[in-house]
């Protein structure tokens, strides 16, 4: 019944080997993979500040070179020379620090003992419930891209943790900007020690950033691509998040990302409870659909869901 209801909405209930779909693309079987071809010769700007950030309180111009926006008077308190901070203080913000702390969820991932594990096995076991893998994921999103004619432009890791796909995406050279992103302190010092490990790439290519998922810093339509992984199961409000995602993304722009399957413990809590957020296929689509994306897929993973969608 529910299979009936779906396709009497437009919504089309697609299977192929091992992967079920939620999509609004009618009668289209998709390949699970997709050879990447040379990069697309468009040039588009990089490196200018101006051109992507904006002040998170009041959404004026605001360069990462300036700490102070000359619109709202919003001062930005940078308190680690790794990264720049663009999270208005508790009392000012519009977003999830309103209150100062946020969620369970949330606030695990600023914990400097979580963050130092996250590449030291945390992230590896959610390999046993169906995520891809790194280097897999990030075929994947390499593919997205490349389907979507998004390869050589602005790409943004939010919600990066260590940093591993940002450092993916930068090695690659298949985009012509990388901006890093995240809430926690601990996990941007973490993605920044793992970088400058990385001698060859260019700091000059990329930028850290710390940012509130609720409310980030960047203008609208200024990115062209965005990685999501495991993440918005730890937001305070996923829509929210998903909402922000799609305001900063240009035109034709594309959203990559994984989450934890609501079958991980059978049900789905509710967006109030300080624990992890699970959802379901069905929830998730209709959650991107809310957000204003066009052509959301949502694929299982074992337990595992990937999903993508376009601006």
């Amino acid at each position: 019944m529910l299979c009936f209801g779906l396709l009497a909405s437009g919504v089309r209930l697609v299977r192929h080997k091992s992967v079920t779909s939620w999509s609004n693309r009618v009668g289209k079987w998709r390949p699970r993979t997709l050879t990447v071809s040379c990069m697309s010769e468009v040039e588009l700007e990089s490196g200018s500040n101006q051109s992507v950030y904006a002040c998170s309180n009041c959404g004026a111009d605001l360069p990462l070179s300036k700490s102070r926006c000359d619109a709202c008077g919003m001062e930005f308190k940078n308190e680690s020379a790794n990264y720049v901070n663009r999270v208005a203080p508790p009392s000012n913000s519009r977003g999830l620090q309103r209150f100062g702390f946020g969620p369970i969820r949330q606030e695990m991932f600023r914990s400097s003992l979580v963050s130092f594990l996250y590449e030291r096995g945390w992230r590896d076991a959610f390999q046993r419930y169906g995520f891809p893998g790194p280097e897999a994921e990030f075929q994947m999103l390499l593919d997205f891209c490349e389907e979507n004619g998004q390869l050589n432009s602005i790409a943004a890791d939010v919600s990066c943790g260590s940093g591993f796909m940002a450092r993916l995406m930068q090695k690659s050279g298949k985009f012509s900007r990388v901006i890093v992103s995240d809430f926690s302190e601990s996990m941007l010092d973490e993605t920044v020690a793992r970088f400058q490990k990385e001698s060859k790439l260019d700091p000059a290519d990329r930028d850290i950033v710390r940012a509130d998922i609720a409310k980030l810093p960047f203008k609208s339509s200024s990115v062209n691509v965005i990685h999501n992984g495991a993440a918005i199961h730890t937001y305070p409000r996923a829509q929210d998040g998903l909402r922000e995602m799609h305001r900063i993304l240009a035109d034709g722009g594309v959203l990559f990302g994984t989450t934890m399957d609501k079958r991980l413990v059978g049900f789905s809590l509710p967006s109030s409870n300080p624990g992890f957020r699970f959802f379901s296929n069905r929830e998730l689509f209709y959650l991107l659909k809310g957000a204003g994306f066009r052509d959301p897929v949502v694929e299982n993973l074992n337990k595992c869901l990937v999903f993508k969608a376009i601006k």
